[in-house]
């Protein structure tokens, strides 16, 4: 749900199931604002979505570079140097915010938080 000021009276409620159901039940969702977007994590993909309306405005699934989920569906997000990050199964993947290509994958072992440090 996405607030417009800390009165608690909801702009627009998006419940992300309607995009695909989780293959784990147990999938977490993370969120990220940047740029004017806001950016969800969720069971292998990540979303943008519209912060006025909820609507999607793009989605890239992470599973389609082969990688299968191991353990964990979180997605771990952040911002640097105008690129957007999503760390998913010991993988860094770096996305264009505007449309979600990815620039480039590469393999880790330490959690986004560190990398930015």
């Amino acid at each position: 749900m996405a607030f417009k000021d800390y009165s608690n009276a909801g702009m627009w409620r998006n419940a992300i199931k309607r995009y695909g159901i989780p293959k784990d039940p147990d999938s977490e969702v993370s969120a990220l604002e940047g740029s004017g977007v806001v950016y969800v994590g969720w069971d292998g993909r990540v979303f943008a979505l519209d912060p006025e309306n909820g609507n999607k405005r793009w989605c890239r699934t992470l599973r389609s570079y082969g990688l299968a989920a191991v353990e964990s569906q979180q997605i771990d997000m952040a911002f640097q140097a105008g690129a957007l990050y999503a760390i998913w199964n010991n993988r860094i993947f770096k996305l264009d915010p505007s449309n979600g290509q990815i620039l480039n994958i590469r393999r880790a072992d330490a959690h986004l938080a560190i990398l930015f440090v």
